[in-house]
């Protein structure tokens, strides 16, 4: 759920975010827009089933971006990674 998603981000200002582009109430890009105009925003990592979504998610400033089905084990070292950069 993206307005559930906003308020958990907003409570609880996470080092990096995981989200589906397809959720109930906002969807993803939405999201994105309204995470994107704060001051400090973690990196994002996007799940889409959709093909050809990479380049625009990227546009909106995603970091990482998979396609559904993820490999749980692959996406667990993409957040590794990304919140090593965060601590280095």
């Amino acid at each position: 759920d993206g307005i559930e998603g906003l308020q958990k981000f907003q409570d609880d200002r996470p080092d990096v975010i995981l989200l589906d582009i397809m959720m109930p109430r906002m969807d993803g890009i939405d999201f994105i827009h309204l995470v994107k105009q704060r001051d400090r925003t973690p990196p994002i990592i996007a799940l889409t089933g959709h093909e050809g979504m990479e380049e625009l998610l990227r546009s909106l400033g995603v970091e990482e971006v998979e396609l559904k089905p993820v490999d749980a084990g692959l996406l667990i070292t993409k957040i590794d990674a990304l919140t090593e950069r965060l601590v280095v």
